[in-house]
């Protein structure tokens, strides 16, 4: 279980026409905390990205909201199938709304809904 637990450079979604190309022809799910676009890749290894506007607040806000959107992802990948393309934005939200547990939380229920779109 310890070996999967990485979150490797080859598993990020680097490229920005790839990130706009998920956003403009993917589906999305949505949340209090965040939007989740994804599309499925055939052939292709599990891949995310973590996007924080400045909407969210100050760059000290934006990237604990990204390492928290990072570290709950790491830890709940598996739940998430391997072919699709993943994009995650952080939402604008008031500070007290806003905890590393309620994303985790809101990670794993896009997992559900995602997955059971694939079943359908």
């Amino acid at each position: 279980m310890m070996e999967n637990s990485s979150f490797p450079r080859e598993e990020r979604l680097h490229q920005s026409r790839d990130i706009r190309w998920v956003i403009e022809t993917g589906q999305k799910e949505v949340s209090p905390t965040m939007i989740l676009y994804f599309q499925a890749k055939e052939g292709l290894k599990r891949q995310a990205a973590f996007i924080t506007s400045k909407k969210v607040g100050s760059a000290l806000r934006r990237n604990r909201v990204r390492r928290w959107m990072r570290e709950a992802f790491r830890r709940q990948k598996n739940l998430f199938e391997n072919e699709k393309w993943l994009v995650f934005i952080a939402r604008a939200i008031p500070e007290k709304n806003a905890s590393y547990s309620k994303i985790f939380e809101e990670m794993k229920e896009f997992a559900k809904k995602i997955g059971n779109d694939q079943s359908k």
